[in-house]
């Protein structure tokens, strides 16, 4: 009889999670949004994360796995961006 081994495939992140999704008008661009983290089946994985194109994408940098701004925000000129990942 021959023993076969089955080894684990590298399973796809099933979801993106971002720790805050405010920051305040006015801060520096560079300012941390928040931190990333994806959800994956493989707990060893690493993530490498970008911003996929859009309206607002050139408003985000990411360092890492931090979203950072990438411009200074005005609320009386725009209350909310859309970013995605």
């Amino acid at each position: 009889a021959l023993d076969i081994a089955i080894t684990d495939a590298n399973d796809t992140p099933t979801d993106i999670a971002l720790s805050n999704s405010q920051v305040n008008e006015n801060e520096a661009v560079g300012t941390v949004v928040g931190d990333l983290t994806s959800t994956d089946e493989d707990a060893e994985e690493t993530h490498t994360y970008s911003i996929n194109s859009g309206a607002d994408a050139a408003s985000f940098s990411i360092d890492g796995a931090q979203l950072k701004t990438a411009a200074a925000f005005n609320f009386e000129a725009k209350a909310s961006y859309s970013v995605s990942i």
